[in-house]
């Protein structure tokens, strides 16, 4: 329209009046986070109820512990059709970018179809199988494999190259080696639908906002997605607020950190992105650079992982400010900075294993944002992890003491006899953890975070589905042995009480005071000591599994609890009556929270948990109800 409109103006369109508000309204970014996550939730709920409907589809991917609860069963179904989106989705960016499909003649990662996938489809022979095929060899044998010259399989086209990425959102599914199909029209409507949309690779910030989706959107989007959202307490959080609070707790933890400075210096460098005078000489510039280098932050209700992405972001631009101060020859690379921090700095946990995985996609495409060439990108299996953030145990066993068992512990397992064995069976010595034994673990998570730069450093290549193995055999034995000496020492307990009763005369229990709190203290003894071997055979089982009801915070977070904690922990923690929530309360109360009580909300157990994560002086950051400032169930936490 070659007109100048106007403020008040009304101009007529085919007969109808149309206002300029009309047109922002038409062009918002709100009206198209709607509208996007709208239909984006209906080709969801398509593809996931068409796996659900069909017999072979739904004995191959539900799960079968839950045969009576008809939405715990579908629950995987409904995981892989979100974690199939997602890859899609992430696709988009990837060939917004111009590498996917690029002539295998070209030197540079330039001149990609950036309508790849729109490409490939319209192509196929054989549309109704379009995911079993094409999308199968691109995303495990193309996406997820090294190959000479990236050049891509015949299947996806001729002589193209297709990056190797790495990352472990194409790691082989069931769906690889089983054909899991949709109708034609399925991916059609699709990848229609995503074409109609422009795929910024930017996360906006909340005062600059472009008409198209962006991770941050993205976050948005997949968070109304995950299971039950608002009966388990969660809540989108608003960017600005996210942006506020990242600022707020990271110049808090710069100030109590290094106390001699101005703080108004601090609030400078990160909210105003300036260095002041009394930053910009070069020893002072290098400490800020050291802590900022050194700043441990664990969301641990990470949803989408908005508040660590937040993070991401201030430290990196304060890491770019001060990089001309610091008198180093050393080239400051933004992808490998952001690498860097993700590794260094960041943690997450959730129940929920759908936002685990919208989380690390959001920090994939982070990294990529800064490429001018496809990078393979970290496994982040070990920094953004599934887990109960509130529970260290797991029935009668505190897994939290598991990392901190004696170094030299031994534990002697006698094997079974069985016909035909030796009369002298040998004894089996298990260590639960010495100081290699940490080493060894730690070294292994490291080889998996990032393979490729491990084998640039070491000359070892390393295959990702061993590596990942040997982490899961590791933490295996070593409950197992754990529960081992459990029961050893709850069978010496046991028997060191029965002796002193024996030695005062008393050979009936019957007689004791039964409301002693030596004799309850026995009891529950005894009562661990019988649910330990079937506590073991749950856990051993749950190390294979995505749905751990726990998390092993000294273990995988050694290297924190190593250093005294987190220094900043942030983040926007469930809001769940806890009456609501029957046996999984019950757990709760056993896990000896202070701030437990029947009527009070489990938020109040995330700012006990934080605190507890927390080093000395370190910085919580919550968003939070005010209802624990003057109710009864508060006083507790008060």
């Amino acid at each position: 329209i070659d007109h100048k409109f106007e403020i008040g103006q009304t101009y007529k369109l085919k007969g109808k009046p149309i206002y300029l508000n009309d047109l922002f309204e038409a062009f918002s970014v709100e009206k198209l986070n709607k509208d996007f996550f709208k239909t984006y939730k209906e080709f969801y709920e398509k593809f996931w109820k068409y796996l659900a409907a069909d017999k072979q589809y739904n004995k191959l991917l539900s799960d079968k512990r839950y045969k009576d609860d008809e939405v715990k069963r579908e629950k995987p179904i409904r995981d892989f059709a979100k974690k199939l989106l997602g890859r899609i989705v992430f696709l988009q960016f990837l060939q917004k970018k111009g590498w996917m499909g690029v002539p295998a003649k070209n030197t540079e990662w330039k001149g990609g179809d950036i309508k790849f996938l729109q490409s490939l489809f319209a192509v196929s022979k054989n549309k109704t199988v379009f995911h079993s095929k094409e999308l199968r060899t691109l995303f495990f044998e193309t996406l997820n494999e090294k190959r000479k010259n990236n050049i891509a399989p015949a299947l996806l086209g001729k002589d193209i190259k297709i990056p190797y990425l790495n990352g472990g959102l194409f790691e082989k599914d069931l769906s690889f080696s089983n054909d899991i199909d949709f109708p034609e029209d399925y991916f059609a409507n699709l990848l229609d639908f995503f074409e109609q949309y422009n795929f910024t690779i930017d996360e906006n910030d909340p005062y600059d906002s472009e008409v198209g989706i962006d991770p941050e959107m993205l976050g948005h989007i997949f968070e109304n997605l995950l299971e039950e959202n608002r009966e388990k307490g969660a809540f989108y959080t608003p960017k600005e607020i996210v942006h506020y609070m990242c600022q707020e707790s990271l110049i808090e933890y710069l100030h109590t950190q290094l106390p001699n400075y101005n703080k108004t210096d601090f609030e400078q460098l990160v909210r105003n992105n300036q260095v002041s005078g009394a930053f910009a000489e070069y020893k002072i510039a290098n400490e800020i650079n050291n802590k900022l280098k050194a700043v441990k932050i664990c969301d641990p209700a990470i949803g989408s992982g908005a508040f660590p992405m937040g993070l991401l972001k201030e430290i990196f631009e304060c890491r770019r400010l001060l990089y001309g101060y610091l008198k180093t020859n050393d080239k400051f690379d933004p992808a490998q900075v952001k690498k860097d921090i993700i590794q260094q700095n960041i943690y997450g946990v959730d129940l929920e294993n759908g936002a685990v995985e919208i989380a690390r996609l959001r920090f994939w495409l982070a990294l990529v944002v800064d490429e001018t060439e496809p990078q393979p990108l970290p496994n982040l299996d070990y920094k953004i992890m599934q887990g109960n953030s509130l529970l260290e145990r797991f029935g009668t066993v505190d897994l939290q003491n598991l990392i901190n068992a004696d170094d030299e512990v031994m534990v002697e397992e006698k094997k079974q006899l069985t016909l035909g064995d030796d009369f002298e069976a040998p004894i089996r010595q298990l260590t639960v953890f010495t100081k290699a034994n940490k080493e060894e673990l730690f070294t292994l998570i490291k080889k998996y975070f990032d393979p490729d730069e491990w084998e640039k450093q070491t000359g070892e290549v390393v295959d990702k589905a061993v590596v990942k193995r040997q982490i899961n055999d590791f933490v295996e034995g070593k409950i197992h042995a754990f529960i081992l000496k459990c029961q050893r020492d709850l069978s010496k307990d046991i028997k060191a009480v029965e002796k002193k009763w024996k030695d005062a005369g008393i050979t009936d229990h019957s007689k004791l005071n039964q409301k002693s709190k030596e004799y309850k203290q026995y009891l529950d003894w005894k009562k661990q000591l019988d649910e330990l071997d079937a506590v073991e055979e749950k856990l051993v089982a749950l190390q294979k599994s995505d749905d751990k009801p726990y998390f092993l915070w000294h273990l995988w977070f050694k290297d924190v609890f190593d250093k005294g904690g987190f220094d900043i922990i942030i983040g926007n923690p469930p809001y769940i009556q806890l009456q609501k929530m029957t046996d999984e309360a019950t757990l709760l109360q056993e896990a000896s929270y202070e701030t437990f009580t029947r009527t009070g909300d489990i938020y109040c157990l995330f700012y006990e948990q934080g605190n507890k994560l927390l080093k000395p002086k370190g910085n919580l950051c919550y968003i939070t109800s005010n209802t624990w400032m003057r109710t009864k169930f508060g006083e507790l936490l008060r």
